[in-house]
């Protein structure tokens, strides 16, 4: 696969999709769905979700990688250099980590029992597209990215420490939300004890740091072999 004008045209279209995609479903949420929520008039409204956090990185990763490619169409410079570099390193600390737990511990605990993360009342407020565009895209979409576009990802400690600095900052909103204003984000968090909330942090830690080395894991496998120098723009 070579990065060539054709290329660059296709992941422009592709990031625009992305982009398109992830804005309306916010845009419908705000609109729509919003004022129907109970807890939307609770402090912290919808931002309590991580799915609400992960929707706003695909958003954000989509319409930067848009840019990054509207400003690669003029050749290889310093400027599109650095875009790549921000649009990796947001790939691989932040949209793929957290998409990927998002996706697999909503659908997880969904399988298990909905009501302890998406109860069957919240169907007749969210159109099932809606659902699925939080909560079943995200992960194929930047799997796909990942095929089409190459990436370089960042030293470990940059990656690592990226992906741990937003995880803590969820962590701490929503204890804060928990134990100061007795507000506690998902079901499941109040059948839970205070042991089994705490392996419940620690596992949810350790998955989302075992996503990140597979999304590296992935870029590798793709691309390891072909050769840096077929591409006119990194």
């Amino acid at each position: 696969m070579v990065h060539n004008n054709s290329t660059l045209v296709f992941s422009t279209l592709f990031h625009l999709l992305g982009f398109s995609v992830y804005a309306y479903t916010w845009y419908y949420d705000h609109m729509y769905v919003r004022h129907k929520l109970p807890h939307q008039h609770e402090y912290g409204g919808k931002f309590k979700f991580l799915t609400i956090w992960c929707l706003f990185f695909q958003a954000a990763y989509f319409a930067f990688a848009t840019v990054t490619d509207l400003v690669q169409t003029s050749g290889p410079t310093v400027v599109g250099r650095k875009c790549c570099d921000l649009r990796d390193g947001f790939l691989a600390s932040i949209a793929f980590p957290f998409a990927a737990l998002v996706q697999t511990v909503f659908w997880s605990l969904y399988a298990v029992d909905r009501e302890l993360i998406f109860p069957k009342w919240l169907d007749n407020i969210f159109p099932s597209w809606m659902n699925h565009a939080m909560h079943s895209i995200i992960l194929p979409m930047l799997l796909v990215e990942m095929f089409i576009v190459r990436h370089h990802y960042p030293s470990r400690k940059k990656g690592i420490g990226g992906c741990l600095v937003i995880g803590l900052s969820y962590l701490v909103w929503i204890l804060y939300l928990g134990f100061v204003m007795d507000i506690w984000v998902y079901p499941v968090f109040r059948v839970l004890s205070g042991a089994g909330f705490a392996a419940f942090i620690l596992i949810s830690a350790f998955v989302l740091l075992c996503f990140y080395s597979i999304g590296q894991m992935i870029t590798t496998k793709l691309w390891s072999k072909v050769p840096e120098e077929n591409f006119k723009i990194d």
